[in-house]
């Protein structure tokens, strides 16, 4: 993944919200209703949620760097699409 400059972190070291799957995705009772716990690891579960990163993060501020980059020989850049898995 470090080739592609995908990184995966814990969502919550962007966001508190992102890993309640009750308030901020709305799937919570979907997952209870089929006897499944809607609590990620941050909130006491079992369920992980990272957060998949395309690009860099700048140390300082934590902004995206969209510097275009170079996989054997070809150029790509940083895409806006950010994923989340639970």
């Amino acid at each position: 993944m470090d080739k592609w400059l995908y990184q995966i972190h814990e969502a919550t070291e962007f966001s508190d919200q992102y890993p309640d799957l009750n308030e901020y995705w709305g799937i919570g009772k979907a997952l209870e209703s089929l006897g499944v716990s809607s609590l990620t690891m941050a909130h006491g579960g079992n369920n992980y949620c990272p957060f998949v990163l395309h690009g860099k993060l700048d140390p300082e501020s934590s902004e995206l760097i969209r510097d275009p980059y170079y996989v054997d020989g070809k150029i790509y850049y940083v895409g806006d699409e950010v994923s989340q898995i639970f």
